[in-house]
């Protein structure tokens, strides 16, 4: 009877893995080199002695291995979605933030035009004898900016941080794991000496 140790393959350090052993596509981010080994551990510490599903027992664990690589290629999305879920930088307790900005420019133009005039010293009679021109703009910009941010009340302080402990106890690691066993491995463990005796009779 085929156990999930079993279906584990040597690297070139002679260690056994599972998911690490995978080739997965360019487009899953999940699975970094760190998070396959710390999935293959996990799968070790486990579920290493329960035995495989009964629909996979005839199969060579290198056809098992390659049916765990494309269920696990399936669930990239999902996988992506929760591993990137684990890496957000974020305030627990600030459910708000928003930046507002706005900009005032005012621009005024001047000028104007003068004349100058006097009379001969043997006349009366007044004449222009020179001309100013001005003109000139003037520009006033404002920029202002505003930032809120914190908590707008509609969730409590003491919720957020409950809500917080609920997030840093999710494991994406055991995740997998899980996902592994439920998927690929019976619903017992091989110490259930009476219904193995039964399975093998079966096969």
């Amino acid at each position: 009877m085929k156990k999930l140790i079993d279906i584990f393959v040597n690297d070139e350090h002679d260690n056994p893995v599972l998911v690490s052993a995978i080739a997965f596509q360019e487009s899953a981010t999940w699975p970094t080199v760190d998070n396959c080994m710390y999935i293959d551990e996990r799968l070790r510490q486990c579920f290493s002695e329960k035995p495989i599903s009964p629909a996979f027992q005839h199969m060579d664990r290198i056809d098992i291995l390659v049916m765990i690589g494309d269920f696990l290629q399936s669930k990239e999305y999902e996988l992506n979605g929760l591993y990137a879920s684990t890496q957000f930088d974020y305030n627990p307790i600030s459910n708000y933030d928003m930046s507002e900005s706005s900009r005032d420019e005012d621009r005024a133009t001047t000028g104007g035009e003068s004349t100058e005039s006097s009379t001969s010293f043997d006349s009366t009679t007044q004449k222009d004898v020179g001309k100013t021109v001005s003109s000139g703009t003037a520009n006033n910009t404002n920029i202002h900016t505003l930032q809120r941010s914190g908590n707008i009340g509609v969730t409590t302080s003491q919720q957020m941080i409950e809500q917080e402990r609920g997030v840093l106890t999710f494991d994406f690691v055991q995740y997998v794991a899980d996902l592994i066993n439920n998927n690929f491995c019976a619903a017992y463990w091989i110490t259930d000496k009476d219904y193995c005796r039964e399975l093998e009779a079966m096969i």
